[in-house]
């Protein structure tokens, strides 16, 4: 398998999510001051389901994928080609389902943009598909192609965005057309880069799934709960307000996604890290990657908290400004949203996925209600309020898990000068290298 070093690979996986944020950026700034709110609205009602149900539907694969080849690389032709049939048919099966439910969910929104959504959701299959392969180009180390597969999309689908406003043809619907096409070289290139694993069929198909659902039966939960903590808020909100205040949430809530990047990509190379590590070595690594990205994130979302009028208005214009509120308590939830992503991959590293499952679900259980009672009444500030109370439950409770599940002290969330310590040598160690590279 490629090898990379940790921080390496840590690095490599923020400036290319960092890219993609900048790219994100890019895509939502054209969509936002050409649609206006009530066509950014539409745009988000027919884009968002492919990624929600996507992430709904995987069983637990990609973490069951990632687990297994670091364990069993022998097996890779076996487990790869079994996850990815049996993701083939899952989510053919979900997006056909999906298909002829959606009107009932869009039932506020124009026949022009139910039937756009209807159509897009089936690309359910090539978003599943890509959750499998970049799993597996994560579990051998190969977190460049990863990061390639993750940054080719806005690109494309900025250039093509790019086109239609020049051409004044943009709508929702051909802006949805640009983003669906943009992720399909995304897959080829994903699967490109682990075609080599499809041999040594070591084990039947059969054996393979059963170690896939073993594994991913436990973790599925934790996918599950991660989904829906991104999207569950936007699927209320899609049914229930009006496509312009849809569109206004949408600008404040992908603002405050930037503030994720790094502790998604801390969570990326953490798990396969640290699978085979003995429980304090990966308690380790996960309380220093934790304290890391959390002091690099609080400071990231002070900035935006200050500065969030601006940003809303100069970005995306005066008729955004309103989402300032909204965007603040945001900016805070991702801060707490990151820190439970970075913290589950201790779970699953030590092959205790199940037990955190059931303490996030319950957090999560939360957020239905919150945004019954809350959306309606106060609409987008009712949304935000919603998925910062159910987040805050969810890290509160995955925090206890440390101490009631593999009892052992839960790791410090605020950094140390140790900590700083090790930024400063690793950063020198890393340039070093640059400037003088390794004698053949």
């Amino acid at each position: 398998m490629n090898k990379q070093s940790g921080s390496g690979a840590v690095i490599q996986s923020f400036g290319a999510k960092l890219g993609i944020v900048a790219l994100n950026a890019g895509t939502g700034i054209v969509t936002a001051r050409l649609l206006q709110p009530a066509g950014r609205g539409e745009l988000a009602a027919i884009l968002v389901w492919p990624q929600f149900i996507s992430g709904m539907i995987t069983l637990g694969m990609p973490s069951a994928l990632t687990y297994h080849l670091r364990k069993r690389p022998e097996a890779s032709g076996s487990l790869l080609s079994a996850s990815l049939l049996l993701g083939s048919l899952i989510s053919i099966f979900a997006s056909l389902v999906a298909f002829f439910l959606l009107p009932h969910f869009l039932h506020q929104y124009s026949p022009a943009v139910t039937r756009a959504a209807r159509w897009v959701v089936l690309n359910t299959i090539v978003s599943a598909l890509i959750l499998i392969t970049r799993a597996a180009l994560e579990a051998r180390g190969n977190f460049s192609r990863s990061n390639l597969s993750l940054i080719l999309p806005p690109s494309l689908a900025l250039l093509g965005l790019a086109i239609l406003a020049v051409t004044h043809r943009i709508t929702p619907m051909t802006a949805a057309v640009c983003y669906i096409i943009s992720g399909l070289p995304s897959f080829v290139i994903a699967l490109a880069g682990v075609r080599d694993l499809l041999r040594g069929f070591v084990l039947p198909f059969l054996a393979a799934a059963r170690l896939l659902f073993s594994y991913g039966s436990r973790s599925y939960g934790i996918e599950i709960c991660s989904t829906l903590s991104l999207y569950i808020d936007q699927v209320f909100v899609v049914a229930v307000l009006s496509p312009s205040r849809m569109g206004a949430y949408v600008v404040a809530l992908s603002l405050s996604r930037v503030l994720l990047t790094l502790h998604q990509s801390v969570a990326a190379v953490l798990f396969p890290r640290a699978v085979g590590m003995d429980i304090h070595e990966v308690l380790h690594l996960t309380g220093r990657a934790l304290r890391v990205s959390m002091a690099f994130s609080l400071l990231g979302s002070g900035a935006m908290i200050l500065s969030g009028p601006i940003l809303l208005s100069v970005l995306y214009g005066k008729s955004y400004a309103n989402v300032n509120a909204p965007l603040q308590i945001l900016a805070l939830e991702a801060v707490l949203s990151g820190s439970v992503t970075v913290l589950a991959q201790a779970f699953m590293a030590l092959n205790r996925p199940g037990a955190v499952t059931v303490m996030q679900a319950v957090g999560l259980a939360i957020t239905v209600p919150l945004l019954i009672a809350l959306v309606p009444r106060f609409g987008v500030l009712g949304a935000a309020c919603s998925v910062f109370l159910s987040t805050l439950a969810r890290c509160a409770m995955t925090y206890a898990s440390f101490r009631f599940i593999l009892r052992e002290r839960a790791p410090d969330f605020l950094p140390r000068s140790e900590d700083f310590r090790w930024i400063l040598e690793r950063s020198q160690t890393l340039i070093y290298r640059k400037l003088i590279p390794s004698n053949p």
